[in-house]
């Protein structure tokens, strides 16, 4: 797996790893690659990942470190400009918005 890291600001790498060190990953799936960093203050994870054949990106970030304004899927898509087809959910304190998919 491989994992960049996006300086942030207001966190230290290693805070922001912290983070997301309990993000939890779907049985069968396969984290190709992960990025961290903080986008207007609000730390995130993007990983590249694969399942069943489907590819795809996963933008996750941490509830509590979220706006309140941040919360659903059209939040998400518009923060971080993500365009087409989407999934979102929420697991414990993290925010998953899936995109980019090919089959």
């Amino acid at each position: 797996m491989e994992i960049l890291v996006i300086q942030a600001a207001s966190m230290n790498k290693q805070e922001i790893f912290q983070l997301f060190e309990a993000v939890p990953v779907e049985e069968e799936t396969t984290i190709l690659s992960a990025a961290y960093g903080t986008k207007d203050s609000i730390p995130f994870r993007i990983e590249e990942w694969s399942w069943d054949g489907i590819q795809g990106k996963t933008v996750i970030v941490h509830s509590e470190h979220c706006p309140a304004l941040i919360s659903t899927e059209e939040d998400l898509k518009s923060k971080f400009d993500i365009r087409g087809a989407t999934t979102f959910k929420t697991v414990g304190q993290y925010y998953f918005l899936n995109y980019d998919f090919s089959f």
